[in-house]
């Protein structure tokens, strides 16, 4: 999984490869786990990449993307 711009300041892009289709959860957590924003994403088997935005008015600190596709779990800062 790839996130960029790091740091960001209204928007993060998402690149993630998939080996089924499907439709994953998506959150995005502070440093303390408290989710800040919970979406469903479809996705394609391949290459996916996705957009998380309105993010404009997050205090500065350490956040990071979650997402399981029930066979595993991947987080990324």
């Amino acid at each position: 999984m790839n996130v960029w711009p790091n740091p960001f300041t209204d928007q993060i892009q998402v690149s993630i490869q998939m080996d089924k289709n499907g439709v994953i959860p998506v959150r995005l957590v502070d440093a303390s786990g408290k989710t800040i924003r919970f979406t469903n994403v479809s996705v394609q088997r391949g290459r996916n990449q996705f957009t998380i935005d309105g993010l404009g008015n997050l205090q500065p600190g350490v956040y990071f993307i979650e997402l399981s596709d029930n066979n595993k779990e991947l987080s990324a800062l």
